[in-house]
């Protein structure tokens, strides 16, 4: 993927991509942050229509795919990080707020261990998404995301939840 074709597919000149983004990782990390900002605004929805570890499961599954199923999303996202052009603290940020949200509402229901922090789970939550799609036959539509997130938010279930 590079900007030329980037702008050629959106029907732009390579100069108007240019003018509103300096380089390809700029816009890979707008269109992300974007789609991860309306993903994030669901979690209080989710939690006023769902216990919080069933809402956490919900949203955190949707998060798995969303980031799985976008061509060419992570490994850009991965070298944008990795070279310092795509800031990762935005999306900590933005992951862990939503985890703190589903983590706080869960431990005052009881479902949801109070005693781990929202950056510890956030870890967790993108260590199952970034092993997710890199398995052998991968298939972003099969049970295997789900049954991964499961694991994710058994390991946060309050001892008395399970």
């Amino acid at each position: 993927m590079t900007c030329e074709g980037v702008a050629r597919d959106a029907g732009v000149g390579v100069g108007t991509l240019y003018r509103h983004f300096p380089n390809l990782g700029a816009l890979i990390e707008a269109v992300y942050s974007a789609e991860l900002d309306q993903l994030a605004a669901t979690a209080p929805g989710l939690l006023d229509d769902f216990p919080p570890d069933e809402a956490l499961r919900t949203w955190a599954e949707r998060y798995v795919r969303f980031t799985t199923t976008q061509p060419g999303l992570r490994p850009a996202l991965r070298s944008g990080m990795a070279s310092g052009t795509i800031p990762a603290p935005h999306t900590r940020q933005v992951l862990t707020r939503v985890v703190a949200e589903f983590l706080a509402s869960g431990a005052r229901s009881g479902s949801l261990r109070a005693d781990v922090s929202p950056q510890g789970a956030t870890s967790l939550l993108l260590g199952v998404m970034l092993s997710v799609a890199t398995e052998p036959g991968y298939d972003a539509e099969s049970d295997h995301i789900a049954a991964m997130v499961g694991l994710f938010v058994d390991a946060l279930r309050a001892p008395t939840a399970r």
